[in-house]
Order: structure tokens, then C-alpha cells, then sequence
């Protein structure tokens, strides 16, 4: 949803960090330029001080740990992903001083939601597209078994009447 933002707003050269290499051609169906994942060789040292603004939407600590080393000199870092509240990063202070970097965060607030809404009726976010399972209630016993086989990206369950 975010890069579907991020392209409206008419940002160019958006580069999606994604380890799931099977989501690679519906992130760059969406918006993205290019999509890469993280443990390929070579990633991780290329993306190393390379962007103005980096939006880190997963909230896990190596993620949050590569934004910083993404940005480069000046750079902006959002972020966005929710950490769990034990979760802890390695940041160089150094690096933010010698970088100059912005870091900021994000807290949902009570207005999201109608934010979000309107932004799908005004047809900016496509959710349909971000949908690739739809699971009814009574399978959800045998989903969960086989949900890391599915390869699923954002599964909705259906409720039937």
C-alpha cells in the first residue's frame, strides 16, 4: 500500500527490498522500479548510501538496521513497520552524525483508517490488487498447516452465509 503512495506522489527510482523473491513482479507491477532481495549477494553492500528517503514498512530489526545504511548523506529514514516493543537495532550514532540522516517514526492515530478509506475511494490505493488469497473460515484449519507452502502476499479470509 505504501508504494502505491509513494508512486502517486510521483516519486521516481522507488527500489523495494523484499526477500520473497516470488513477490518481485507484482511489487514492480505496482509501482516499484526494481524489487531485490536482501540476501542475494552483493545487495546489501550496493544499497549502502544510495537514497534520499528510505521507508522502512516492516518493523523488523534488520530492516529497520538497512535503512539507516541505505541513506545516504542528508538522507531521510521513516520508520513506519511496527517493531514489537523487546525489539532492538544497532545504529552507529557516528554514522546519523557523519550522515547528517533525519530518522523519524510513526504512530498510527484515530484518523488513519478514514485517511486510508478515502484514499482507496479515491482510487489513489488499489486494494483489490494486493490481494492474492482468499481463504474461506472453515479452511482455516487446513490454511494454517499449509500457509509458508501457499506463498501468500495478503490473504483475506471470506466469510460465507
Amino acid at each position: 500500500m505504501f508504494l502505491q503512495l509513494v508512486k502517486a506522489a510521483g516519486v521516481k527510482g522507488i527500489i523495494v527490498s523484499e526477500p520473497e523473491v516470488f513477490k518481485h513482479d507484482r511489487l514492480v507491477e505496482l509501482g516499484a522500479d526494481e524489487a531485490v532481495s536482501p540476501a542475494a549477494e552483493g545487495v546489501m553492500e550496493a544499497l549502502h548510501h544510495q537514497f534520499d528517503i528510505v521507508i522502512e514498512c516492516v518493523g523488523r530489526a534488520d530492516s529497520m538496521e538497512l535503512a539507516v545504511k541505505a541513506s545516504r548523506k542528508g538522507g531521510q529514514v521513516l520508520m513506519f513497520g511496527v517493531a514489537s516493543p523487546d525489539t532492538l537495532i544497532q545504529v552507529s550514532p557516528f554514522e546519523i552524525f557523519t550522515k547528517e540522516l533525519n530518522i523519524m517514526g510513526s504512530f498510527i492515530n484515530p484518523y488513519t483508517h478514514e485517511e486510508s478509506i478515502a484514499l482507496i475511494e479515491k482510487g489513489i490505493v488499489q486494494i483489490e490488487s494486493l490481494i492474492s488469497h482468499q481463504f474461506s473460515l472453515k479452511d482455516m484449519p487446513e490454511v494454517m498447516e499449509e500457509y509458508s507452502k501457499l506463498r501468500v502476499s495478503k490473504g483475506v479470509i471470506v466469510h460465507e452465509r
